[in-house]
């Protein structure tokens, strides 16, 4: 299946659109060795949908004709900026020490910005969704329905 790059925006998201019309990755970095990729790596259909996890967190990100934006991961780059930054230089000075191995820093990193993706998805709450799609979802939760865009964001060390 032929993908090609879609959309690289300023804070390093990467989208592949596959020739089928979907999503297959919805990522932080480019797969370049001794970087960590954060988002949703595994391009899984949706329980009750057609649709790839990445094309449902592309569409929510984005907006689309009748969806309105619901940033999750340029939220995290822009709000946790400086959390991150932080941590990434720790994480540096004990590499540079030799106290921590480079996987072992980027797996810290990974996760910190997963958990900092994940709890957003949870935590947003404007726009709010329509009330024909809360009474369709039973929640009023805008990127909840079935947990599965949640649990689908992870991280991955590229050695």
């Amino acid at each position: 299946m032929a993908t090609k790059v879609i959309k690289k925006g300023k804070h390093g998201a990467l989208i592949r659109k596959t020739s089928r019309g979907g999503y297959t990755r919805f990522v932080k970095n480019t797969a370049k060795p001794g970087t960590v990729d954060v988002g949703i790596i595994d391009a899984k259909k949706r329980k009750d949908s057609p649709l790839t996890v990445a094309t449902i967190a592309y569409i929510n990100e984005f907006g689309m004709e009748h969806i309105p934006e619901r940033p999750f991961f340029r939220w995290v780059t822009k709000e946790k900026k400086d959390e991150i930054l932080k941590l990434s230089e720790q994480l540096y000075k004990k590499m540079q020490k030799d106290d921590m191995p480079i996987e072992q820093a980027l797996g810290l990193l990974g996760q910190t910005i997963m958990d900092f993706v994940q709890r957003r998805i949870v935590d947003l709450q404007e726009p709010p969704n329509a009330p024909i799609t809360i009474k369709r979802k039973g929640s009023s939760n805008p990127l909840i329905a079935t947990s599965q865009m949640v649990n689908s964001v992870t991280y991955k060390v590229n050695k």
